[in-house]
């Protein structure tokens, strides 16, 4: 797909400048070779796979603060679920657990054990993303009372977590412009994708309209 994208964007835009993440060039002895061309000269467009892109990291300070973020929303929604169906409710086990592979993570990142490898993506210095078959990232983490019932699991995919930390980034420099999802199935199982789907791309619309939680 990455030349017939290239060639497609060229027939549309013939002077654009379009640098292709292909295999040879995103190999671990290159990559840091073609992140630091992405970040030193000017682009009008950058292609590349979905796997290629999983392997640009974000910064420990933005991984730390998207932490954080979270581990603020799972410990209000777990005091909510506490008062209204009690402490020790299934729920309520659940949401200590993913409170607790937060603060290890955080812990994790915050002892040093991970750090940025090359150049990380806040360098390379795009301002927006157009992602195709979006639905391959609908596996996000949602804060829910119903997590056992079918199609509603609570499970989140590594992908799914990265790609909406690189939103959310994109976001508070570019608001409500930072990215366009492509996709023909934005929604086959179950309702917790579409949610997944408008979580992504308008979190504040959704809150303005009074459903900014899944519940």
């Amino acid at each position: 797909m990455l030349p017939d994208f290239s060639r497609e964007w060229l027939q549309a835009y013939p002077n654009a400048k379009i640098l292709v993440a292909d295999k040879e060039s995103m190999s671990a002895e290159r990559r840091r070779e073609f992140a630091a061309r992405v970040a030193s000269e000017r682009w009008d467009g950058v292609v590349m796979t979905h796997d290629a892109f999983g392997r640009i990291p974000m910064s420990d300070a933005t991984n730390k603060a998207f932490i954080e973020d979270q581990l603020a929303k799972v410990i209000a929604f777990k005091e909510t679920v506490a008062e209204e169906e009690g402490k020790k409710s299934l729920t309520v086990k659940e949401l200590e657990k993913t409170e607790l592979r937060l603060e290890a993570a955080l812990k994790q990142l915050l002892g040093g054990k991970h750090k940025d490898t090359g150049i990380t993506f806040e360098e390379l210095q795009l301002d927006f993303l157009f992602v195709d078959e979006a639905h391959y990232f609908k596996n996000l983490e949602v804060l829910t009372r119903h997590s056992g019932v079918k199609g509603i699991a609570a499970t989140a995919s590594k992908r799914a977590t990265d790609l909406l930390m690189k939103i959310r980034y994109l976001d508070g420099r570019r608001p409500g412009r930072s990215v366009v999802f492509a996709t023909g199935t934005p929604v086959s199982n179950s309702i917790r994708e579409m949610y997944t789907m408008e979580h992504y791309l308008q979190p504040e619309a959704m809150e303005r309209a009074g459903v900014g939680d899944f519940d």
